[in-house]
Parts: structure tokens; sequence; C-alpha cells
């Protein structure tokens, strides 16, 4: 379900993603492939991703991963909005 919500948005041309992760119960590493691969498909055509509302332990895990980057917004967005997916209970 996530995943078809996140493609069908991407391939409509959203270029800000952003995946609220306040109810996010565990994450795997399925669920840390997903975001790499969000990133790369957004950043191709100049979009970013962007994880808001990290549990303590979504951070640290992302820390590990090297993949902190995706805590910090954007710096030049322009007048675009992002677009906002929430995720619930556990990433694959």
């Amino acid at each position: 379900m996530l995943r078809r919500s996140v493609d069908l948005l991407i391939d409509q041309g959203t270029q800000l993603l952003q995946l609220d992760t306040s109810e996010l119960g565990h994450c795997g590493a399925a669920g840390l492939n997903l975001f790499v691969d969000y990133r790369a498909r957004l950043g191709a055509s100049g979009g970013s991703l962007t994880i808001v509302n990290p549990t303590k332990l979504l951070v640290r895990l992302l820390q590990i991963t090297n993949l902190e980057d995706l805590l910090s917004e954007p710096t030049d967005r322009g007048q675009a909005t992002p677009q906002t997916v929430r995720l619930t209970h556990s990433a694959p």
C-alpha cells in the first residue's frame, strides 16, 4: 500500500516528499531500502525526500547507516509545498 501510494506521487511529478514516521513502530532493511530508492528517484528529477517526526530509534538507525541526511529539509524549496505521507506500523 505505502509503496503504491508513494510510487504514484513520484510518477505524477511530486518533487518534495516528506515521510511522517511519527507512528512507525519498526523499520528494517527493506524499509531503509525504500527510503534510499525514493531519495534516488526524487533526486534524479531534482526533488528530495525528507523524513519528519522520526522516533529516537529511527534517528539512530539512520545515523548508523549514514542516511541521516534524510532528516534534513532542503534549504531551497522555492514556492513548492511538500507532499506528506504518514507511515504507520512497520516499514517493510
